[in-house]
């Protein structure tokens, strides 16, 4: 297993089953886990993705802060698209939000009822709200970026 980032926001990848530019992937944040290492993620989807979350302005609100994304989110979860974010298709049994401000990005996830693999009851029964530094979320998507150009000849800016 590869672990790139810090303990607040880390990606752990299992090395040993890339197949060319598929990864199975998933992410820590906080502790909580979103995505399963049981299908591979298509890296260069993933990869734009969190790029477009750090620098889109689609999730970017310069007064957002903890309680108006929660509370706001929380309630629309199912009919409001605002800070959809996709991640790839492995991470598709997951309804997922996440937006930024100038130092924070914030994160809302859950399981779909009818997801496709298997995960704990503490997974299945929770919506996971979590914040993080905006720089832990960029050094670990750069430090995932330099993995994918040492592994797999992938070439991005750092953002």
């Amino acid at each position: 297993m590869a672990n790139l980032g810090n303990k607040d926001f880390y990606f752990e990848i299992a090395a040993n089953e890339i197949q060319g530019k598929l990864v199975p992937i998933r992410i820590f944040i906080n502790g909580e886990i979103i995505g399963t290492l049981d299908s591979p993620t298509y890296m260069p989807s993933f990869i734009n993705c969190l790029i477009s979350l750090l620098k889109d302005p689609y999730y970017y609100r310069q007064n957002l802060n903890e309680e108006e994304f929660f509370n706001n989110l929380k309630r629309s979860l199912d009919t409001d698209d605002n800070f959809r974010i996709t991640f790839e298709e492995t991470f598709d049994d997951y309804v997922k939000r996440a937006g930024r401000n100038d130092n924070k990005v914030f994160f809302l996830w859950y399981i779909h009822k009818n997801h496709f693999f298997k995960y704990s009851e503490s997974e299945l029964d929770s919506i996971n709200l979590q914040s993080v530094a905006m720089d832990d979320v960029r050094k670990a998507v750069n430090a995932l970026i330099e993995w994918c150009e040492n592994y797999m000849c992938i070439s991005y800016e750092v953002v």
